[in-house]
């Protein structure tokens, strides 16, 4: 069961925009796979693995809108780490958010994200969110919504002041490039 849900993940993120007709959940579950893709289509410099342990994080920090939507690929290994979902309260120490390879800032904190990407600013976090503008004030990755569909855009300013490099083939389906 756990393949054939992974199938179905897997194949649910493979273009760069995706339909959602309007279902949180599901645009949630959308969003999740583009989280997991981008795993696969970054490198960090090694400082990203210096604490004990084969791990790869992805955090959550705020309103958790995902659900079970990692279920899927939660321990799946991922070159040589065993993946793994924290989530945070936003009250979290800055430390413990740096420990994450990704970041989903949630929405819900839309009024601390500066103070957030200033916490982070150059530690090889990949930052995401869904707020708007969130990539041209310092985020990495924005997800964006036209319509029914999600889609993307990445600063590669801030992931390369990170050490984070994002390979090609990412950078060819985000539907814009942010550099500042």
């Amino acid at each position: 069961m756990k393949k054939v849900c992974f199938s179905i993940f897997i194949f649910l993120i493979l273009s760069s925009t995706i339909c959602f007709a309007g279902e949180p959940e599901r645009e949630y579950r959308i969003k999740a796979g583009f989280l997991y893709k981008f795993l696969l289509f970054a490198e960090w410099p090694e400082e990203a693995y210096s604490e004990p342990g084969n791990t790869i994080i992805i955090g959550i920090i705020g309103k958790d809108y995902f659900g079970n939507a990692f279920e899927p690929v939660e321990g799946e290994i991922i070159d040589g780490r065993k993946l793994i979902v924290k989530k945070f309260k936003e009250n979290v120490s800055p430390v413990a958010l740096e420990k994450c390879h990704i970041l989903f800032i949630s929405s819900s904190l839309k009024k601390k994200m500066s103070k957030i990407l200033k916490s982070l600013s150059e530690r090889p976090v990949i930052t995401v969110s869904e707020v708007k503008g969130f990539a041209q004030t310092g985020g990495m990755i924005n997800f964006l919504r036209k319509g029914n569909r999600v889609g993307f855009e990445i600063n590669t300013s801030t992931a390369e002041s990170a050490g984070i490099k994002f390979r090609s083939k990412l950078l060819r389906v985000a539907q814009r490039i942010v550099v500042n």
